[in-house]
This record gives C-alpha cells, sequence and structure tokens, in this order.
C-alpha cells in the first residue's frame, strides 16, 4: 500500500496568534507589552504588533497603556467548557462514585 502524503495545513500568522495567545493565557491579569512578548517567543516586535491587532479584531485581545492581555471574551470559552464538561459528567458518571 502507497504511504499517505500527510497534508500541512499550518499557516505561520494562525501559529503566531495561537503562540501569542497560549503566552498571554499564562498570566491572564497581566498585560505584556510587545517587547515582552518578542523576547519569549521569539518573534519580531512587527510581528507581535500585527498579531495582537488580529486578535484584538477578534476581539480576544485587548490592549492597555500596560500592554496586551486576554479579553473577558476569550475567558469565557473556557468556562463554557468547564461547564459543559461538568454537566456531561453529571448527566453520565453517578455521584459520589
Amino acid at each position: 500500500m502507497a504511504e499517505e502524503k500527510k497534508r500541512d495545513y499550518r499557516n505561520d500568522s494562525q501559529q503566531q496568534m495561537i503562540r501569542v495567545t497560549d503566552y498571554l493565557a499564562q498570566d491572564i491579569l497581566s498585560p505584556k507589552t510587545a517587547g515582552e512578548i518578542s523576547d519569549a517567543l521569539g518573534l519580531s516586535k512587527d510581528q507581535v504588533f500585527r498579531t495582537a491587532w488580529n486578535l484584538i479584531d477578534a476581539g480576544w485581545v485587548e490592549e492597555s497603556a500596560r500592554g496586551y492581555r486576554l479579553s473577558p471574551r476569550i475567558t469565557t470559552y473556557g468556562e463554557r467548557l468547564r461547564l459543559a464538561v461538568a454537566d456531561t459528567l453529571h448527566k453520565y458518571i453517578p455521584e459520589g462514585k
């Protein structure tokens, strides 16, 4: 049987958005400057600015005088997931087990 060719749909800009989001999620209460993000992730400041503005446009990140941080909008995704998992566990796993 012939070996299947794996498809690579990754996109550098999308990967940068994921990396920046993950970095900001490590400490959601402390805004990070473009310089801090750049140093931590090995991205140029220009890459950080473009990535941050795309995340701001999506409503996932907000900018303050002290830097960038995750917006309350993105943190609601985690809360929705937590509630869905809790609901599923409650339905399928008897209490006390």
